[in-house]
Parts: C-alpha cells; structure tokens; sequence
C-alpha cells in the first residue's frame, strides 16, 4: 500500500516529514513525524493516531526508535 507523506518547515529553523496510512480494517489514521532541528544531529520522533469513527477502536503500535550516537 502507498503511504502518504508531506514535510513541514516550523518556526524555529527544524524541518519535519510526517509519514503515514489510513489503516483500512479498523480506519484510524495513524501518522509519525520526523523532526530534524538546525545544530543537532537528534531526530525527534512523534506519533499522531486518529480513530475516525465514533466507535471506541483499539490499534497496535510498535515502534523502535533507537540509535547509537555517534
């Protein structure tokens, strides 16, 4: 399945892709942003999840974020 993106310019000089799907079975939407600030070699990660149904959904998310700093 494609899955769709779109990149952000904020305020304070970071840039930031969001990545993410419509999940069909359950239809929440989930979305991660990827944010990279100037002078800093950190990626801050952050995860939106929407339940676009006025049903109470359950949804699994796994994630691994980790890294060695260099």
């Amino acid at each position: 399945m494609p899955v769709q993106w779109s990149t952000e310019e904020n305020a304070d000089g970071s840039k930031t892709v969001w990545v993410g799907e419509l999940e069909p079975r359950q239809r929440m939407r989930w979305a991660v942003g990827y944010t990279l600030h100037p002078g800093s070699s950190v990626l801050e990660c952050s995860v939106r999840i929407v339940n676009r149904t006025p049903e109470p959904n359950t949804m699994l998310c796994f994630a691994n974020v980790a890294g060695e700093r260099q």
